[in-house]
């Protein structure tokens, strides 16, 4: 009897293990057919949630304002995990490696992103400007092309890529229907050629390259200015804006080479005396950049802030603190409407001339422009302060204050002058205050260092 009841009880566990196992195997249809397959994870066959993915993505968007490209790249992977069928986590690392410059892998990114929502025209888009920032434009229109979605911006770059290749008709119609700035350089070059009857074709395309310009659709612009130049190699606009194309690509040496040939043509265009000076400089070419944005003033270049500003930059550069000073002093000549325009001839005259009076002439010149401003008494104070007198600093510093409390400067200059009459505590409160208020500047930073040196 004992034998026969062993038996049953035998048969019952191995038809309940062979269910057990049964249900084991097909775990993951059986649970497929109760959840889609988007929320079920294959790996580890628990249920995925909302939370999670939404959680990676603003991880990764965070990092990447942040400048954290890399690790921004690992939280939409790890959201695409979450959701393998959203085009969304793709979509931002394209965009990602798209910044980083690396437009193939970019592409690559894009393209899975269609995969799962085609016709998506955000992906379409990605690809086909990787395309183009890879010079590569019959593949870019062929995917611009080869989409069935209508909308306003395919539309534009189905009308960039028709311009290119030339169909101006389509191109001006597309630009025509579309309701975006961005096509208005465009509508403003058919206008202009427009207007010339029996114009040449190389004006039209040097008239669309400056549009490409002003989109920054720098690849777009250089090949359509080598095609116009390749018909007429001494037209000196086209020199010119490939020049300038080349310069904001940040390659330097190709930017000088245009300038040049376009200098050769014709020596007194300020604008090309100004830009061959920038790209020197990006040559790290100091000197050739000085002569060149001086013959830009001469030529009559406007604004002339801008060369001023380099100028003065340059001259640090080379430590002539004197000629960088002199540079700052003309741009307050030309403008004094800012007086935050003053700290920096103000802050060469005390750290690197010495000259203590001419910075307190200039605070002077300051307070005189802005009287009801608080840069311009925390500026007064700053000079007081290194010329060590420290009664009439306060007064000035704590008057920057009552027109503004949150003026980081002013605790810092505050902080310095305590810190030279060895009152610590009060120099260290105050320079605690100004980290506080501009904790990602200059300011924030040199405040923390001293509080810091003198705990």
């Amino acid at each position: 009897m004992k034998k026969i009841i062993l038996a049953v009880l035998t048969l019952i566990l191995l038809t309940v293990g062979l269910v057990a196992a049964s249900l084991f195997i097909n775990a993951p249809e059986l649970l497929t057919n109760i959840f889609s397959a988007e929320e079920i994870n294959k790996d580890t066959f628990k249920i995925k949630t909302d939370s999670s993915y939404e959680e990676r993505i603003e991880k990764g968007q965070l990092l990447i304002e942040n400048g954290y490209y890399s690790l921004s790249i690992t939280e939409f992977n790890l959201a695409s995990q979450e959701k393998p069928y959203s085009p969304e986590p793709y979509l931002l690392i394209g965009s990602v490696y798209e910044n980083l410059k690396d437009y193939e892998k970019a592409i690559s990114n894009y393209e899975k992103a269609l995969e799962r929502s085609p016709d998506n025209s955000e992906a379409i888009i990605g690809i086909a400007q990787n395309y183009i920032h890879l010079e590569k434009f019959e593949e870019a229109r062929a995917t611009i092309d080869g989409s069935s979605k209508e909308s306003s911006d395919l539309n534009y770059y189905k009308a960039l890529l028709y311009a290119y290749d030339s169909e101006y008709d389509r191109s001006q119609q597309l630009f025509e229907e579309i309701e975006d700035e961005k096509a208005e350089p465009f509508l403003s070059a058919f206008e202009e050629y427009d207007l010339e009857e029996g114009g040449q074709e190389t004006h039209l395309k040097t008239l669309l390259a400056q549009a490409y310009t002003e989109v920054k659709q720098w690849q777009l612009a250089k090949a359509t200015l080598y095609e116009v130049l390749g018909e007429n190699s001494s037209y000196r606009d086209a020199w010119t804006l490939l020049g300038y194309t080349y310069l904001s690509l940040g390659q330097y040496e190709d930017s000088a080479s245009a300038f040049e040939q376009a200098i050769e043509l014709d020596v007194t265009k300020p604008e090309t005396n100004y830009f061959l000076a920038l790209a020197y400089f990006g040559q790290d070419r100091h000197e050739d950049a000085i002569t060149y944005l001086e013959l830009s003033l001469l030529y009559g270049f406007e604004p002339q802030v801008q060369v001023y500003q380099k100028l003065a930059e340059i001259y640090f550069l080379l430590e002539d603190y004197e000629s960088a000073s002199r540079n700052y002093e003309q741009i307050l000549k030309l403008n004094d409407e800012d007086a935050n325009n003053f700290i920096r001839p103000i802050w060469l005259n005390l750290d690197f001339l010495g000259n203590h009076e001419h910075a307190l002439e200039l605070a002077e010149w300051a307070l005189d422009s802005h009287p009801e401003t608080a840069m311009s008494y925390n500026l007064k104070g700053w000079v007081l302060t290194a010329m060590e007198d420290y009664e009439e600093a306060e007064t000035y510093l704590k008057g920057a204050l009552e027109l503004d409390p949150n003026l980081a400067a002013a605790y810092l200059n505050l902080g310095t002058m305590y810190e030279k009459q060895d009152n610590l505590e009060e120099a260290k409160q105050n320079y605690k205050i100004a980290y506080t208020l501009d904790q990602n500047s200059a300011i924030g930073s040199l405040a923390a260092e001293k509080y810091n040196a003198l705990l």
